[in-house]
Formats: structure tokens, sequence, C-alpha cells
């Protein structure tokens, strides 16, 4: 039988496999970026850096004491907005001048000054004097409210408490942050230490009062203080006294110090302490026209938190810069003293005058010598 011929298998040609395209690195995101985006992704918080314009910690204006020398302590340029700063000293001493100062300062920047006075010892003329603007210093008055029984008046509360000046100082921050937030705002509280709580007021001394009221409400509202002044061009300025602190036994602590407790000690971002330096200012003559007030920067989170400077205070004037710029001047060699007169050498022309106070006179007589005057202070080291 014959056998059938083998069949050559028939092999296929094998489909050429294509190439796989090499697959591209996965582009990542700058990593600062995409934690921005995460941790912003429910809108309950914004990262930004201190170097932008919404950071909370931005200061955008600084306002001048209005004083050379305390303008030099505070950073060299005066109080900062978006912040609260303490000015503490004995009573007497020029805290509520100060803070005159700062209103005539803030008004004179076209800005709004709003003084809550809860010890009624302002005098009108002496702010007249130092430049504050009395017809349009916004001062917050605190009266009484009516307390009604079965449709009659059964009597009056007392609204002077620190619980409502607290209040109505956070209201003004709102309302001047969030409708005006172009102009600049001064707020000052004179003073903190002359403020009874609404306890305090309804117990007078008929029993113990709690300890540390002040300080259990300062803490409460404090700490909503920050939110709405940050990164404002609105500036919190709080003068308070400083009392002396009973030690017992060893004796260890502070002799002196302030009232309120902590609360306002963490908020402050300037605490400027004044004390009597123990000197007076007086004319060539002897009379006696004001007195030195040392100042002394116990808190600075914007700068140095070192340093000390002292100012004149003229009775019925107010701080004298004329008497800064001749001790500063006298103490480099610049002004040369002898006896009761004193040279100074401007410009190639030779100045003689008798003491600060005939320096003043000298800058009254012809008004382009006073800003040469200043401009040599803030050349010397």
């Amino acid at each position: 039988m014959a056998t059938k011929p083998k069949r050559t298998p028939v092999r296929r040609a094998k489909k050429a496999k294509k190439p796989r395209a090499k697959s591209s690195p996965k582009v990542r995101k700058d990593p600062i970026k995409e934690y921005q985006e995460a941790i912003s992704k429910d809108g309950v918080v914004e990262a930004l850096t201190l170097a932008d314009d919404d950071c909370l910690a931005r200061v955008k204006l600084h306002i001048s004491t209005q004083s050379l020398e305390l303008d030099r302590l505070l950073n060299g340029r005066g109080v900062p907005c978006g912040r609260m700063s303490e000015i503490i000293g004995p009573p007497h001493i020029g805290k509520s001048t100060l803070l005159d100062h700062l209103f005539a300062e803030v008004q004179r920047m076209g800005g709004i000054a709003i003084l809550a006075d809860t010890e009624g010892a302002r005098d009108a003329n002496y702010s007249r004097n130092l430049g504050v603007d009395l017809a349009k210093l916004q001062y917050l008055e605190f009266g009484e409210r009516a307390i009604y029984e079965n449709k009659k008046i059964v009597g009056y509360e007392r609204q002077l408490y620190l619980e409502n000046v607290l209040t109505k100082i956070l209201e003004s921050i709102i309302f001047w942050s969030k409708n005006y937030p172009d102009i600049p705002v001064l707020i000052g509280f004179d003073a903190l230490a002359g403020t009874s709580t609404r306890e305090e007021l309804e117990n007078r001394l008929s029993k113990d009062e709690q300890p540390a009221a002040a300080a259990r409400v300062l803490r409460k509202i404090c700490r909503q203080f920050p939110q709405y002044m940050g990164n404002t061009k609105i500036a919190l300025v709080v003068c308070n006294h400083e009392y002396q602190n009973i030690l017992m036994g060893k004796k260890v602590g502070k002799a002196r110090e302030s009232y309120g407790g902590d609360a306002i000690r963490h908020l402050a971002s300037i605490r400027l302490s004044l004390w009597p330096a123990g000197e007076w200012v007086k004319r060539a003559d002897g009379e006696i026209l004001g007195r030195v007030v040392g100042a002394k920067l116990v808190k600075n989170r914007l700068g140095n938190p070192w340093g000390e400077a002292k100012v004149a205070l003229l009775s019925g004037v107010g701080i004298n810069n004329v008497w800064s710029v001749f001790e500063k001047l006298k103490r480099a060699g610049i002004i040369a003293t002898s006896g009761s007169w004193a040279a100074l050498n401007l410009d190639g022309e030779e100045i003689k005058f008798q003491g600060w106070n005939g320096l003043m006179v000298k800058c009254q007589e012809d008004e382009t010598l006073f800003p040469k005057l200043v401009s040599v202070y803030q050349a010397t080291p």
C-alpha cells in the first residue's frame, strides 16, 4: 500500500511585537503648593507665609509716639498696628500724656482716635495743647441703664465695668476692620487698673470678692482680640498701673507688678514701663518746667527686647524733643558746653545758646533749624 507523502509543516511568521512605550515619570507638584492645597481644601484654614499680605502676623503700619527717643526705642517706628501695646507705670508718670501724643499723631495721619477713659480724669485743655482734636476724638461714655419692674423704673445699673469696656473695644475693632480697613485707628484704654469688674460693682464691700476677678475676665476676652485685630491698621494701647506687691516669707517675686494677671502680658506685643528718672527739666535760670521720665522696654516681639530711654515731659506741653536732641548731641560731643552756655557748629555756622531751653528758643526763631538738628540726631549713634 502506497504511503502518503509527509506534509512539510508551514511555519507562520511571528508577528513582530510592538515596542512598549516607555512610561514617563510622574511629574509631582511643588511640595509647598501641594501642602497648601491639601490643608486648605476644606476651607477651614489657608496656608500662607509671613511674607504674604494676608498673614495675620503682618504689621501694616506704625504710629509714632511723637517722641524721637521713644520711637527709637520702639524699633525706630512707634507703636505697631494690628497688635496690642501696654504702657505701665506708677500714677502721674505720663501714661495718659503718651496716649494723647498717639491720639494726636493718628489724627494727623487722617485716622481715628478712640478713647475708653474709665477714670474720668482727662484734662481736655491739656489734651488740646498736645495736638488732640477734641471734636474728632471718639470718647466711649458708659452711663446707666434703667432697671424695670412691672413696667416701672425701680433703679439704675452702672454700665462702666470691665466686661462692658472690653466688649465695646472688641466691637470697635470689628467695626473698623470690616467697614473701613484702610483708615488708621488707635484705641486707647485708660486705665485698666482703674476699672472694676461687674462682680466688684455689685458686691461693693458687702462680702469677700473672688480673687483675680479681673484676670479671669481678661483671659476670656483677650483671646478674641488677635483674630479680629491682626493684619489691620488698628492699634490698641492699654494704660496700666503698677502696684506694690506684698512679698511674704522668703520674698520671692517682683516688688512691683501690673494689674490684671498674665493675659495682657502674654497678648501685648509691646510692653513699655515708665518710671521717674529723678531729674527735673529746668530753664537756665533754674525754674522747673517739667520732669525727666525713664522708659524701659519690658517686652518687644517686633525687635530688640531690651532698651531704655529718657524723655522730658513739660508741664502743659507734653514731650519735648529739643531736650532729647540737646542731651544726645551733648553726650556725643557735638554740642560743647561751658558753664550755662553751649555752642553747636552746624553747616559751618557756630550757634551759641544757654542750655536746652536756649536751643528751643533758637528753633522757634528759625523753623529750618530743628529739622537739621533731627538729621544730626538720627545720624548720631
